[in-house]
């Protein structure tokens, strides 16, 4: 009880994998002159030519309770596609989230598709979104649209240099707020 804070730190680099861990112990004698409380983090990731796997997780000790998160993360890229997937996971709320977002390019377009997921012990959250992009040489225009629960939310904006003038504009529509549609237009000399 009246030790000192002790902590251990471990790493490794082995070709495409990577591994970290840390420990930390402080005795209850410590706690008011320590600025963290006893904890552990563990992790590592696996990287290859185009693959990307990166896991870590958190222990906290809070007055003799230990709560504890985990993350993961995937990332796939190879010529115009990319896939992302990330999870969370929370022990003590017994939240979990997850997502996955899949886009593709083509030159100048750009198009993405994201499915969301949440759980909070028995409530349930689902939901997607896509995305547009189109850039120019004098321009960009984008597109959102999104569903989360009861919840749909679309945005629009892009913009255009002509002669010296920069064009933007943007609209929304937010299908739960009291205003839901919202325009904006402006002008301004470049």
């Amino acid at each position: 009880e009246a030790g000192t804070p002790q902590q251990l730190e471990l790493g490794m680099h082995q070709g495409v994998l990577h591994g970290y861990g840390r420990i930390l112990a402080v005795p209850h004698a410590w706690e008011g002159e320590a600025l963290q409380r006893s904890g552990a983090n563990f992790g590592g990731s696996v990287q290859l030519p185009h693959v990307r796997w990166n896991v870590h997780s958190a222990y906290q000790e809070f007055s003799g309770t230990w709560a504890g998160f985990h993350t993961t993360q995937l990332q796939w890229n190879k010529g115009p596609w990319s896939v992302n997937t990330r999870g969370l996971w929370h022990e003590n709320n017994h939240f979990f989230r997850g997502n996955l977002h899949v886009q593709y390019t083509n030159g100048s377009h750009t198009l993405g598709i994201r499915q969301q997921y949440k759980q909070r012990a028995a409530d349930q959250l689902h939901g997607w979104g896509m995305q547009y992009t189109w850039n120019t040489g004098q321009g960009q225009w984008a597109t959102t649209l999104n569903k989360l629960g009861d919840r749909w939310t679309w945005r629009s904006q892009g913009s255009i240099a002509i002669r010296g003038l920069l064009f933007q504009g943007q609209g929304a529509y937010s299908s739960l707020s009291k205003d839901r549609w919202f325009y904006q237009l402006s002008i301004s000399k470049t």
